[in-house]
């Protein structure tokens, strides 16, 4: 044990380490082979994080990733570090190593580098989850605009995740004009497929957000027509679609079409999803809503009764759905007294 603490001693000194604990030395002593602990380098360090993180042993990969970042400070390093903490959602921690990262990858590899431009993308996405738009909208675009030529892949991703920001953020002018770059990014990728479409239908429904309603509504059908296409005429894609195209129709007044496109993607995902899920439950309440509009309030309370009935099964007694389809159904009972 003597030997051990003067180990310990000897590699503060060498690598000026703040603390260093029991388990710590013993893992040096490990990797070291018998050398001295002075020659221990910061790739010894990395292997042995890299083969703890590899058995599942979190704590032990943690202490040889601090003590590699104190032996030199690496990109590598941080960003194992930051992916180790998102594995065990520790997102403050893992903000912090991504920006170190960033700082140390700027300094080995350049600002604009596929590894820092990846890494700020990461922290982006971290940001996002926790409600910092700003920073994550920032970070995003400077991945987007950065020298650094990005793969197809990495582009896509990038677009989609700022697209989604803007959606969630109800900022609907700028995802319109970031979904209508990730559709281009895509098909000249991919082609027509069911992802393409199920782009298209962002951007038409970016578009209705903005009262565009006549190139909404062509856009949309053109997602629907390739949906169909290559995912067949009964798949959730279609239905996803179906169901958005059929709310824009009817706020065109085109009730006709609205209410075909309703019954199709009740249909669908009654027989998918069954009639307990979410999705079904939400077309059954548009349906009631659909009817109720039109002063057909008999319909309006099949629909309403069967949302009520699927959500009083699925959704916990204080979702915000349960209690919007239990309200929906007392106003059409209200309307038929």
């Amino acid at each position: 044990i003597s030997e051990m603490v003067k180990q310990m001693f000897k590699l503060q000194k060498t690598f000026k380490v703040i603390s260093v604990n029991l388990s710590v030395a013993a893992a040096l002593i490990t990797l070291t082979e018998g050398r001295a602990l002075s020659e221990t380098t910061w790739a010894d360090f990395m292997q042995s994080a890299n083969n703890y993180a590899r058995k599942g042993n979190l704590d032990k990969a943690e202490e040889m990733y601090i003590a590699a970042s104190k032996a030199e400070e690496r990109f590598s390093t941080f960003n194992n570090l930051a992916w180790l903490y998102v594995s065990q959602k520790r997102v403050s921690d893992a903000k912090v190593m991504f920006k170190k990262a960033i700082v140390a990858g700027s300094r080995e590899f350049g600002a604009d580098s596929i590894k820092v431009l990846m890494a700020a993308k990461d922290l982006a996405d971290l940001c996002n989850k926790t409600g910092e738009i700003e920073q994550a909208e920032t970070l995003y675009r400077k991945v987007l605009s950065g020298k650094s030529v990005l793969s197809s892949k990495e582009r896509i991703s990038t677009l989609k995740s700022l697209t989604l920001l803007y959606f969630n953020y109800r900022k609907f002018s700028e995802a319109e004009s970031t979904c209508a770059e990730l559709l281009v990014a895509e098909q000249q990728v991919l082609g027509d497929s069911a992802e393409v479409a199920l782009t298209m239908s962002d951007l038409a429904y970016a578009h209705e957000f903005e009262e565009k309603f006549a190139v909404a509504e062509s856009q949309y059908k053109k997602a629907l027509e390739m949906a169909e296409k290559t995912t067949g005429k009964t798949s959730l894609e279609v239905a996803n679609i179906s169901n958005r195209l059929a709310g824009l129709l009817h706020k065109e007044q085109k009730d006709k079409e609205a209410e075909d496109l309703y019954k199709k993607t009740l249909n669908i995902r009654s027989k998918l999803l069954g009639e307990e899920n979410k999705s079904t439950i939400l077309t059954l309440n548009d349906m009631g809503s659909f009817y109720a509009d039109l002063g057909q309030n008999q319909l309006s309370k099949i629909m309403y009764e069967r949302a009520l009935k699927s959500a009083e099964k699925t959704f916990p007694a204080n979702d915000p759905n349960l209690s919007a389809c239990r309200e929906s159904y007392k106003k059409v009972l209200k309307k038929l007294e």
